[in-house]
């Protein structure tokens, strides 16, 4: 459509209007003082909106020119010749902002003057001229690359010339800065030389290559960031944005699967997008530097294949050396052989000599020959991998016998015919020999340990048993050692045992380890506790723990025997305790008995004060029976020796025992027929029964229940009876027994522990001696006591006494009949006691009856006494326990002196264990403490008579 704006005036105006119109120019007149538009062409009209010019009168010149100059450079320029400004070219070039693809144009302006010479108008003619700004710019992004293509090519290594490329595509590009980054693959980092051209920025990280090829994963090959403070991937980009960077882009050198380097460029303080021809030569830049690039990378990687091929084949060379591995070869086909110099040595054959003439079979073991043909002849198999390993023996020329390990493998051609055989040899005689004497040193050290009576075992390091010898396993009650590799050590353990003994290992571990000894109770197969002594050693293997050796010894009966030895020590140090109580005590009841029966005689008939030497007389009396039951402790009681049938002294008790038990506790006999007879005193032996049945009551109590009492007879073999408190080792033979058993509540392990010591009780009001006396009195009749007892099933005593076979009968010594002093003859008594108040008693008692008494402190002085009065004197009242010399001393010195000497033997032990140790010493009578007045007198009053009829 053809519009006719406003024309101006003169001749032709018109046809130079269509004209423009028919090219498409954008004419545009301005007149300078209105500043209005007096003409627009039709193709200006179009721009601005509009299809007539006269439509576009009066809009103000920003908003025009806004449209018609977008961009803000021409924009700028336009708006400097409205004002009248018309310096510079008067001719130049803009981009225009017309949709679709970016259009370049030229503009002419022209200023019209009035005659005053001021601007009065301005005319504007723009043309088209994209096609000839496209050819500019690819004729001279070709010579952008032709010169790079040259400097690439003509530099020996790319490296050399990234300056000067950096510097071309910044000049191409109009951009701030460039960087080339090459990629060194053997280590895989970024070259030290791969950041050049100007984009090294001060303090900048170092790059690498993961860092740089993480955006080239994600973004692509070609990629372009308009503002890199919203990109997250981008390398350093912190840094960046401190330096100024805004846009960037970038294209990957090489394959984006192995990419060899990277090109980058960047805009500083102000975005920039851009073009696709400006991508387009980044990317043809890249392509010109990655060819070379390539082409090196493969050239490098072939030489460093190359080298290390020769360098694996070098080490492979020099370790079969280092083994003296010999190598030989052979071709199938004409059946030549190659070796090294290591199969002469091994084969034992001269240098000289061909490989083809040595006939190998004749120098092989005959009982190996089979196989290593066999192994040949499936070698050779094409329907196997072709490969063999054989050892067996040669004798070579030598005669030398060795052992030699073979391995090779046979290759085939495609038709499975043998085409190449190759293998090596070694000789392996030395570790032949030092196999077999390991297995040797093995067998005997199994033997060894085998042999050994202490448990050898090796756990692993979580506790398993990975050794055990037989020791070991029947040390647990098992068998066959088999069965406890695998177990783990806790089965043989106490529930209870294994959290603290598990710590200890944990902690002695973390201290250092080292060997440890310790005793420690463990489980047996069938439950029985077991008392372990082990010696153990952690194991470590390069500082890692890797288990236990130990050796174990089963000191269950040991410590079983000591516990009673300890305890036996005990009752006999406690027994000799109170045997030297009850002698002391003796001494003093001798003066309350002497000086009471003295001081009766001396008061006169009917007097008031009887009564109370009475008194006196009777609380003596009843104190020498505290000693008694402190003297049968001891086992050191008086006993009145006979024949005793346990059965019928039970049955004898029956009612009295009936007596002493609870209103709730039913008492119940077991006899067994034949009960042997025991020597013994039965007095003592009821009291035994009394203290027993008594205790049994209290531990039933109140709440009821039942007492056993058994007798019997049992036969003890060799094998100690190791349960009982006294003589662990009781001779073999038959013993009488008798069996207490209550069903009352029992005793813990600790009060087991101490039942038997004096004066000990588990309730609120002891009883005394109680259960000691009865350990006493059966250490004096030679027996033993087993006590087995748990908390809520009651305890059962049991005593063993020595059977006799034979009737024992005891014949005591008629006393000779108490006579007084020989009337008209006053006859001397020695007296020797280290007590004073017995001395004085004595000699009072005695001067009382009419003998001459001379008292000694001790031994010394009695022998010394006797030397000097020997024709006076015609007794001896010896005390058996003094300082500085015994009455055993004494009595030995007295009879050196004088043979007959009348020996009147006292003591607080019984009358029995005197005559015993004192048996064969010339002792002529014994009288036990305390004693009364008229006893000493009539045993004095004999002496004196026997003496005097010698």
């Amino acid at each position: 459509m053809t519009t006719r704006t406003h024309e101006p005036e003169g001749a032709g105006a018109i046809d130079f209007a269509e004209i423009v119109q028919w090219l498409g120019h954008y004419v545009i007149c301005v007149d300078l003082k209105t500043r209005r538009i007096v003409y627009a062409s039709l193709g200006a009209a179009g721009r601005l909106g509009a299809e007539g010019g006269l439509e576009l009168r009066g809009p103000t010149l920003d908003q025009l020119l806004t449209k018609l100059f977008p961009d803000a450079a021409t924009h700028a320029r336009m708006v400097r010749l409205l004002d009248g400004d018309v310096g510079g070219e008067p001719i130049f070039e803009y981009r225009s902002g017309e949709s679709g693809p970016p259009r370049w144009r030229r503009a002419t302006v022209r200023v019209l003057r009035d005659a005053a010479g001021a601007p009065e108008r301005l005319d504007v003619l723009s043309t088209d001229v994209t096609e000839l700004v496209e050819c500019r710019r690819a004729t001279a992004r070709s010579e952008t690359l032709r010169r790079i293509g040259e400097r690439v090519y003509r530099a020996a290594h790319v490296v050399d010339v990234v300056d000067a490329v950096c510097a071309e595509v910044r000049d191409a590009l109009g951009v701030s800065r460039c960087a080339l980054y090459l990629f060194d693959d053997g280590a895989g980092v970024v070259n030290e030389t791969g950041v050049h051209g100007g984009a090294v920025i001060p303090g900048a990280p170092r790059w690498t290559r993961e860092m740089l090829t993480r955006p080239l994963a994600k973004h692509g090959r070609v990629a372009q960031f308009r503002d890199i403070a919203l990109v997250d991937d981008v390398p350093h980009r912190e840094h960046l944005l401190d330096q100024g960077v805004r846009s960037l882009a970038t294209v990957g050198i090489g394959s984006l699967a192995q990419p060899l380097g990277l090109l980058a460029v960047s805009t500083v303080g102000q975005e920039r997008v851009f073009e696709p021809e400006e991508m387009k030569l980044l990317e043809d830049v890249a392509n010109v530097i990655g060819a070379p690039l390539a082409r090196a990378a493969l050239l490098q990687e072939k030489q460093r294949a190359e080298a290390l091929l020769a360098e694996a084949e070098e080490r492979s060379r020099a370790g079969l050396e280092a083994t003296e591995t010999g190598i030989w070869e052979l071709d199938p086909t004409t059946g030549r052989r190659t070796w090294d110099a290591r199969c002469y040595e091994i084969w034992e054959v001269d240098r000289a000599t061909s490989p083809d003439d040595l006939e190998a079979e004749r120098y092989i073991h005959p009982d190996d020959l089979a196989g290593v043909l066999a192994a040949w002849r499936h070698a050779r198999d094409p329907a196997t991998d072709g490969r063999f390993s054989i050892e067996h023996r040669y004798t070579g020329p030598s005669g030398r016998l060795k052992w030699i390990a073979a391995h090779g493998r046979c290759f085939f051609t495609p038709d499975g015919q043998p085409r190449r055989f190759i293998g090596t040899i070694v000789d392996v005689t030395a570790r032949h020999r030092a196999e077999a004497e390991r297995i040797e040193a093995e067998r005997r050290y199994r033997e060894i340990v085998e042999t050994m009576t202490e448990g050898v075992g090796v756990l692993d390091a979580m506790g398993h048993v990975t050794f055990a010898n037989h020791a070991y396993a029947e040390m647990f009650g098992y068998e066959d050692e088999a069965a406890l590799v695998g177990m783990h050590v806790e089965e043989l353990m106490f529930p209870e045992d294994r959290i603290p003994e598990r710590e200890r290992w944990m902690a002695h571990l973390a201290a250092g380890g080292g060997p440890v000894r310790h005793v420690r109770r463990f489980r047996a197969k069938d439950g029985q506790e077991l008392s372990i002594s082990t010696a153990s050693v952690p194991l470590f293997e390069d500082g890692v723990f890797t288990g236990i050796l130990g050796v174990l010894t089963d000191v269950t009966a040991a410590m079983r025997l000591e516990a009673k030895l300890q305890q036996a020590q005990k009752l006999e140090s406690l027994g000799v305790l109170a045997g030297g109580i009850a002698h002391d005590f003796n001494n003093l009841l001798v003066g309350m008995l002497g000086n009471a029966g003295l001081a009766r005689a001396e008061v006169a008939p009917g007097s008031n004060a009887h009564a109370s030497i009475s008194s006196i007389e009777t609380a003596a009396v009843r104190a020498s029976e505290l000693t008694r039951q402190l003297l049968a402790y001891a086992g050191k009681g008086r006993f009145v020796l006979g024949r005793i049938d346990l059965r019928r002294l039970v049955e004898e008790m029956g009612h009295l025992l009936a007596t002493v038990i609870g209103k709730g506790v039913v008492l119940r006999y077991r006899f067994g027929e034949g009960s042997p007879a025991l020597e013994g005193d039965a007095t003592q032996l009821r009291q035994v029964v009394m203290n027993l049945i008594t205790n049994a009551s209290d531990a039933v109590g109140e709440r009821g229940g039942t007492i056993t009492v058994t007798t019997g007879v049992v036969e003890i073999d060799d094998a100690p009876l190791v349960d009982a408190v006294l003589d662990d080792a009781l001779p073999p033979g038959r013993y009488a027994f008798l069996e207490v058993t209550d069903t009352g509540v029992g005793m813990s392990p600790e009060t087991r522990a101490r039942v038997f010591d004096p004066f000990f009780t588990t309730k609120f009001t002891g009883r005394g001696l109680g259960l000691a006396a009865v350990l006493g009195i059966v250490r004096g009749h030679h027996g033993g006591i087993a006590v087995t007892s748990a908390i809520g099933r009651g305890t059962t005593f049991r005593l063993l006494f020595p059977a006799v076979v034979p009737e024992v009968v005891v014949v005591a010594p008629a006393a000779p009949e108490p006579t007084s002093p020989v009337e008209g003859q006053r006859a001397t008594v020695l007296v020797v006691d280290d007590e004073e108040i017995v001395r004085k008693v004595v000699t009072r008692m005695l001067t009382r009856a009419g003998y001459d008494v001379i008292a000694a402190a001790d031994g010394v002085e009695a022998v010394g006494l006797y030397r000097e009065h020997r024709s006076a004197i015609r007794a001896v009242v010896l005390d058996e326990t003094m300082p500085r010399m015994s009455g055993r001393e004494t009595l030995q010195q007295l009879r050196e002196i004088d043979p007959d000497v009348q020996v009147l033997l006292s003591s607080g032990y019984t009358e029995d264990e005197m005559t015993a140790q004192f048996a064969g010493t010339g002792v002529a009578a014994f009288l036990a403490k305390p004693f009364t007045p008229e006893a000493l007198i009539d045993r004095v009053s004999a002496l004196v008579a026997a003496r005097a009829m010698r």
